[in-house]
């Protein structure tokens, strides 16, 4: 799948600040939805990881691709099997994990418990900004 990532923190006008990779794509686990992102919009802490890159969380390692994004909006296109309250084609929202990939990639696993059904009246842009 396509994601934007960030090797080491550099200043934002570095042309290698945020690059584009093709990683591969998780499966959920078993209270997660497999979201299909359609929309991202940006969080303070999108800001501070890439800057101070939370040394000592193994998940950050230097040299390790590390994708942004904790508010989002997207599709569910698969679900873990203790997953309740949502169905395969629902519009979500919702705020990813610190110790997890973030949003800003074409499919993001996300714990059932951090989402919500997207709003019908509202577009997914919108909804990604919620909070």
């Amino acid at each position: 799948m396509k994601a934007i990532a960030f090797m080491r923190p550099l200043p934002i006008e570095d042309q290698d600040s945020l690059v584009e990779l093709d990683l591969p794509r998780s499966g959920p686990g078993p209270r997660d939805l497999l979201i299909n992102v359609r929309a991202v919009s940006v969080n303070p802490v999108d800001t501070k990881i890439r800057g101070a890159r939370h040394q000592g969380s193994a998940s950050h390692a230097p040299g390790k691709p590390r994708v942004l994004g904790w508010d989002a909006a997207g599709v569910v296109v698969s679900k873990g099997s203790d997953v309740t309250g949502f169905s395969i084609g629902d519009e979500v929202c919702y705020a990813g994990e610190l110790e997890r990939q973030g949003s800003n990639a074409e499919y993001q696993a996300v714990d059932e418990r951090l989402v919500g059904h997207k709003p019908k009246s509202i577009g997914f842009a919108e909804a990604a900004r919620c909070r």
